[in-house]
Order: C-alpha cells, then structure tokens, then sequence
C-alpha cells in the first residue's frame, strides 16, 4: 500500500463481539497470573494450575496476594479481556488496564 492510502473496512453488527457471548468477571486472589506458550494460567498458593480463556472473559478481577506477569496483561488485553486491581472481595477498586485500539495505522 503506498504512503498515504488508507484501507478502510465496514464494519458491521456481526463482526463486534458481543457481550452476551462472554463470561461477565472472574475474581482471582491469592495465586499469580501467568503465561504458558500463548495462554494465560493461573497458579494458585497451592500450586494448582488453571487454563484461564481469557478471549471468553470480558474482565479480570485480581485480588490480594496476585502477582502478574507482564506478558499475562499484554496477552488478556489482546483478546479484549479487561484487567482490574481490586481489594478483597472486589470492595475496593485501585486500577485498570485495557487494550486501547489504534483506528489508524501509524506511520
């Protein structure tokens, strides 16, 4: 494509991901939030290992006690999985993170 042209695409109804289609939150504490390969895990205090499908997830919720490694955010973003910093049982909210979409390609 040459300098300055711009590809555009229509975007339609069917092509944005629903929300209905996506498990709301899901609230972690107490573990750390890693990648293994291309997906998240979470290993908990007991050293039980869950898959985590975060493309199926519209928010993470991470409690006390959560380490995060950075390409855990970097990976849960990419597939529009939202990342929120909470206190014990999601009482207190501290921060988010979320993948901010760039509408033009950049230079």
């Amino acid at each position: 494509m040459a300098q300055g042209e711009r590809l555009f695409v229509k975007v339609t109804r069917e092509l944005l991901p629903q929300v209905k289609d996506k498990y709301p939150f899901l609230y972690l504490e107490r573990g750390r939030l890693e990648i293994d390969d291309s997906s998240v895990k979470w290993v908990d205090a007991d050293g039980n290992v869950v898959p985590l499908p975060v493309a199926t997830i519209n928010t993470l919720l991470l409690g006390p006690g959560t380490t995060v490694t950075h390409e855990a955010i970097k990976t849960a973003t990419a597939a529009n999985c939202a990342v929120c910093w909470v206190g014990e049982d999601s009482l207190l909210f501290y921060a988010a993170g979320f993948f901010a979409y760039c509408r033009y390609p950049q230079s």
